[in-house]
């Protein structure tokens, strides 16, 4: 176990139940050999950290205001380098935006914890931004999936631990009297319902007279109204005697003199802290059933739960244990023991502990590559690479929705987010950057490398974003430099790229995954069509609308088809886009059509890389099925004439590149041409490059 450096960011440090589990949990981190480290605005139990020698940096975190957030991020992020901090976690959601800004670009992870319920709008997303999310109860881990959509996979529910040296037991036989004690501890605010605290006390005080209750706790700023009712109630029922107002004090010191805690709620709580240190001090627990509450306490055997607003159902369950004591005294120790082995400090703190490695070990990597489908094949060279290198990563790649089939069939992609084609790209843009912040990305490698590209990495909000810096590369911030005289292949493009983060590539050919029942199901129609002895060979007969210029004139695929027929004896499968359909009859007409197949615009791009597979040989122009082919190790006769194989073929011992030597305009890259010469290849040396590439077929 290697020690980490930990940062805790919280609004500030007076006593509550947050505040005091973040120092119990920075004492036991130190006690592990870990280094915490505490930002907050402050507070009282900054000498207990100062005393246990944990540092504390006491900033204004708290404060909502956009000008205060943005003044803090940058020092927050002197903190994080200078203390070299390993995890950021914050508790809370205007810590957490200026966590989230200060730990880009650091080597930081971001860390947060959802200690209540948040309305669902922008500002409260923020929580579900951490890479992971630690939810206290299962009601707060569905709130925060179901309102702000926070991937379960995400979410690690541990409820908070207890040092439970902070409490005294005091067994229950010491505290058998006829008229308990009963306590309310907790912030004095509406939602915490005490005015039914007060109203089942007056109840109460028709069989007991002499009980005593007492209600601990200050209310906030905005509850100083609600604090003045609360006591002139208790004043108009004539319960001064029996209800003690004591303000703030120390949960052991208020369950020492206490026996039952009521817990009147009326909205469900995050998880209820005062209720495990309750049942720590040895304290019998009453509390409304909404939220947390239930899942800590199990009704009749460690507590008991009533309905919210019901003050008649508070008051029968005092009553109840003021009767039973034996009941009583069974409830106490029962929940003492479930307290200290379910809720127990060294048992949150280890789980979260678990977690820190977790966001250490496994990193979330996006890969972007939308482009064509030549480009995305090729693209899987890199994307392996980093599978390899990473193999615990969560790997994102995002692409066009059309290429789907060619990641999710892959056993080394995660998840596919797809740009959808029928729609504008940069309609999507800003969907596309939220729906990839759900992520919380580490890593963002743009094998695109354009203007959208960029853009919806710097809108990823990746910690590490890698690319070239060239169009709005600026938005990156680990880049090489672009320089269009650089003559690279598609592997070596992406090589120095993933040279960044120190990813060496392997395998130099991409893998494509095959439907083995596809493959199986052309076999068989290839067998029925010209039996099982005879060979199969694909033509790629066009390559795009948009490149005239990469492809062979009509005469010159006729005499390649004959040629294939009546001198190598196999059968010739024509593919290609729909378009190509009436370039492809035209082809046909004179040949011996009975060992011509013509699939143009007939198969779907599975069936395609299936058909492909079935062939000895692929002969094609430079396009996607030549990509195609030399993912799936087959032999290929590929033409090459206004792009530069340089920079768009692989290097491979099955590929055979034709392309004219006698003419200086090779390479323009221009769609289209009046005079396209270099696209008029000889008979002889297309056949040369065939029989080539069949008796090396045959010799494998």
């Amino acid at each position: 176990m290697f020690p980490m450096n930990i940062l805790q960011v919280l609004p500030g440090l007076d006593l509550g139940g947050v505040e005091t589990g973040v120092v119990d949990f920075c004492f036991f981190l130190k006690e592990q050999a870990h280094k915490p480290v505490v930002v907050s605005g402050g507070g009282r139990l900054t000498e207990e950290l100062a005393k246990a020698g944990v540092r504390h940096y006491q900033l204004k975190v708290g404060r909502k205001s956009l000008f205060s957030v943005l003044f803090l991020i940058p020092l927050l992020r002197r903190i994080i380098l200078e203390e070299k901090i390993d995890i950021v976690h914050a508790r809370s959601r205007v810590p957490a935006w200026i966590c989230y800004f200060a730990s880009q670009n650091t080597p930081a992870k971001f860390i947060t914890t959802a200690h209540g319920y948040y309305s669902p709008h922008f500002f409260s997303r923020i929580m579900s931004y951490g890479k992971y999310v630690i939810c206290p109860s299962k009601i707060i881990a569905f709130h925060m999936e179901k309102d702000l959509h926070t991937p379960r996979y995400k979410i690690r529910i541990i409820p908070r631990g207890i040092d439970n040296r902070r409490f005294n037991f005091v067994p229950p036989e010491e505290k058998l009297r006829d008229f308990p004690r009963l306590v309310f501890l907790g912030r004095i605010s509406p939602v915490k319902g005490v005015e039914y605290f007060v109203e089942a006390v007056k109840i109460l005080t028709a069989d007991y007279p002499s009980l005593k209750a007492e209600i601990v706790g200050e209310p906030g700023r905005r509850h100083q109204n609600y604090y003045n009712f609360l006591k002139k109630l208790v004043s108009k029922y004539g319960l001064d005697r029996n209800i003690n107002f004591s303000g703030r004090k120390e949960a052991n010191e208020a369950f020492s003199q206490a026996d039952i805690l009521i817990l009147p709620s009326v909205v469900p709580e995050a998880f209820g802290r005062v209720i495990v240190e309750a049942q720590l001090a040895g304290v019998f627990v009453i509390a409304t059933s909404l939220g947390a509450p239930a899942e800590i306490i199990e009704e009749g055997k460690t507590g008991l739960l009533v309905k919210a607003f019901d003050v008649n159902g508070i008051s029968a369950a005092v009553a109840r244990v003021i009767k039973d004591k034996e009941f009583y005294r069974r409830v106490v120790y029962q929940a003492r023991e479930r307290a200290l082995t379910k809720y127990s400090l060294s048992l949150m703190a280890e789980e979260t502990l678990k977690v820190y490695r977790e966001a250490l070990d496994k990193l979330n990597i996006l890969v972007i590559k939308l482009s064509a489908l030549g480009d995305v094949i090729l693209g899987l060279v890199g994307i392996k690479a980093l599978r390899q290198y990473f193999p615990h990563a969560r790997l994102i790649v995002v692409t066009t929705s059309q290429f789907r089939d060619i990641f999710e069939n892959t056993h080394f992609v995660d998840k596919v987010i797809c740009v959808k084609k029928e729609r504008s790209r940069w309609r999507q843009l800003w969907s596309l950057g939220k729906m990839l912040r759900s992520f919380s990305l580490d890593i963002s490698v743009d094998f695109q490398n354009n203007t959208f590209s960029h853009l919806l990495s710097f809108l990823s909000f990746a910690s590490q974003r890698y690319g070239w810096r060239r169009k709005c590369g600026f938005l990156l911030n680990h880049t090489l430099n672009y320089n269009k005289q650089m003559v690279l292949d598609p592997v070596e493009s992406q090589a120095q790229l993933l040279s960044l983060l120190g990813v060496p590539i392997k395998d130099t050919l991409p893998d494509l995954k095959i439907d083995k029942s596809v493959v199986s199901y052309w076999r068989q129609q290839l067998e029925t069509a010209w039996g099982r002895d005879i060979t199969s060979v694909a033509v790629n007969i066009g390559s795009s609308p948009d490149w005239q210029t990469k492809d062979l004139r009509v005469d010159t695929w006729r005499k390649v088809i004959d040629y294939l027929i009546r001198q190598q004896k196999v059968g010739v499968i024509m593919v290609g886009a729909d378009y190509l359909r009436k370039k492809a009859q035209a082809i046909k007409e004179g040949l011996e059509s009975k060992y011509i197949l013509n699939l143009c615009g007939r198969t779907s791009l599975v069936d395609l890389i299936a058909l492909i597979k079935c062939c000895q040989l692929v002969i094609t122009p430079d396009n996607a099925i030549f990509h195609i082919s030399v993912a799936l190790r087959k032999k290929t006769v590929v033409f090459f004439g206004p792009t530069d194989p340089r920079r768009h073929s692989l290097k491979s011992h099955n590929i055979i590149v034709l392309r004219r030597k006698d003419l200086g305009c090779l390479g323009c890259y221009r769609k289209r041409c009046r005079n396209w010469k270099c696209m008029d290849f000889g008979i002889d040396t297309i056949a040369s490059a065939i029989d080539k590439g069949l008796c090396e077929r045959e010799e494998q």
